[in-house]
């Protein structure tokens, strides 16, 4: 089963728990995230936690420790000894974590952006999802549509940047890249968001769960 829980960002809650939130995470983690900038992404990493804490707890009957989060080689997120497979994303003011009991996870959400030039963009397709995009009588969708897949797909296999976008093409919902056969698939989380999730396992055939978590309650976690 593959669950997946959102949230949505909030300037108020930040300003009005947000210190006192950090207090149940590492030091080490509350080094980096003190770093951000600008509200919106420090929040977005420690929501992401609590989010993966709270997945984790309700539908896999597992207690995340936070201290047991480590980075591999290209910077993603794991729990060493845990079976599960799980993947973050945020886009704007809204994140989202993937769970998988049956193996390894991608997710990437994108804000749906009118004002986006695709044409800056199309060196990262291949000329079949080009096409299909510059043919579409909504391109701004499909673009994003052939974006979020991609990235879940690159979030999935964990090597970042190593894994160009052009280098693997997306034809009805499947991809090929290391030798493996990977999956996607849309998920429906907020009218003004695309988000698709990426798998070895043929999406199809899997139950899925979609759930909202009001930002209030996070801050209990």
């Amino acid at each position: 089963m593959i669950n997946i829980v959102s949230a949505k960002l909030s300037k108020e809650l930040y300003d009005k728990c947000f210190l006192q939130q950090l207090q149940f995470l590492p030091s080490s983690f509350i080094k980096r995230i003190t770093k951000y900038k600008n509200w919106q992404d420090a929040q977005a990493s420690l929501f992401g936690r609590l989010l993966l804490k709270h997945s984790l707890r309700k539908y896999h009957a597992y207690d995340l420790d936070y201290g047991s989060i480590r980075l591999n080689g290209y910077g993603k997120p794991m729990v060493p000894g845990l079976n599960i497979g799980f993947n973050i994303s945020h886009s704007s003011n809204l994140i989202c974590c993937a769970t998988n009991n049956q193996g390894n996870i991608g997710i990437d959400l994108e804000k749906i952006d009118d004002q986006i030039n695709i044409k800056d963009f199309y060196c990262q397709f291949t000329n079949y999802e080009s096409l299909k995009i510059f043919e579409s009588n909504n391109k701004t969708i499909d673009f994003f549509n052939y974006w979020t897949q991609k990235e879940a797909v690159t979030k999935l296999i964990g090597k970042g940047l190593l894994i160009p976008l052009k280098s693997f093409e997306i034809i009805n919902f499947k991809t090929s890249i290391e030798q493996k056969t990977i999956y996607t698939r849309e998920v429906h989380i907020h009218e003004k968001y695309v988000c698709h999730i990426a798998s070895e396992m043929d999406l199809n055939t899997v139950n899925l769960t979609v759930e909202s978590i009001p930002n209030f309650k996070l801050s209990y976690f």
